[in-house]
C-alpha cells in the first residue's frame, strides 16, 4: 500500500477546520456535535446560564473594569460591539456531519483495502496477533475503546479535532497541554505494543 506524501495529508488535514469555519462560521468539534446528539436524544438541555441583554452585559463589563483598574479605565476606549452566538444548529445537520465522517471512513477503508488487496475481516495483523481474529472480541474491543476515548474526551473538554486542529492553532493552552497529552498517551500505548510484540 503506498501513502499520500506527508505534506498533502497536512494540507488537507489543515483543510477540514477552515472550510468549515468559512461554510457554517463554527469551529470544529466532533465531540460537540456528538454531545448535541445524545442531549437532544435524552431531552437534555444545555445550561448556558441566565440569560443578560446587551445593555446588561455592557454594564457588567464596565463594573468589572472599573473594580480592576478604576474609574478613569472606564471610558478609554469605546466599547467593542457585543455580538451574539449563533443559534443552534438543528439535530439533522449533526447527524448529516457524523453522517459524512463515518462516510469518509468507509470510503478510506473500502479503498486502502482495494489498492492493498486485503480481504476478510480486515484486520490489521497486530490486532488480530493480540486479540485474535473473533469478530466478537473484535466488536468487544472496539466499543471499549470508543467509550474510553468518548470518556477521555469529555474529561478534556474535546477531543482532538476541537483542541488539536483548532485549539492548538489558535494557541490556547489548555489545548496544547491536551492534544499533548492525546500524542503523548498515543505515542506510549504504540511504544508498549511495540514491546510486547
Amino acid at each position: 500500500m503506498s501513502y499520500w506524501p506527508f505534506w498533502l495529508v497536512g494540507i488537507g488535514i489543515a483543510s477540514v477546520p477552515i472550510v468549515h469555519w468559512f461554510w457554517l462560521r463554527r469551529m470544529f468539534a466532533v465531540s460537540g456535535r456528538y454531545t448535541a446528539i445524545v442531549d437532544a436524544a435524552t431531552g437534555a438541555t444545555q445550561d448556558d446560564g441566565p440569560a443578560m441583554s446587551k445593555d446588561d452585559l455592557i454594564a457588567a463589563l464596565r463594573d468589572a473594569t472599573a473594580s480592576a483598574f478604576g474609574e478613569s479605565a472606564v471610558g478609554v476606549a469605546a466599547p467593542a460591539p457585543v455580538t451574539t452566538s449563533a443559534p443552534p444548529q438543528s439535530l439533522v445537520t449533526h447527524l448529516l456531519f457524523l453522517g459524512g465522517l463515518m462516510g469518509g471512513a468507509a470510503l478510506a477503508r473500502y479503498l486502502s483495502h482495494a489498492s492493498s488487496g486485503m480481504t476478510g475481516g480486515g484486520l490489521e495483523p497486530g490486532f488480530v496477533r493480540f486479540f485474535g481474529s473473533s469478530p466478537a472480541v473484535a466488536i468487544a474491543v472496539f466499543v471499549a475503546g470508543g467509550m474510553l476515548v468518548g470518556f477521555g474526551t469529555r474529561m478534556a473538554g474535546g477531543c482532538t479535532s476541537g483542541h488539536g486542529l483548532c485549539g492548538t492553532s489558535r494557541m490556547q493552552p489548555g489545548s496544547v497541554v491536551a492534544t499533548a497529552c492525546f500524542f503523548g498517551a498515543g505515542i506510549l500505548a504504540s511504544f508498549l505494543l511495540g514491546v510486547l510484540r
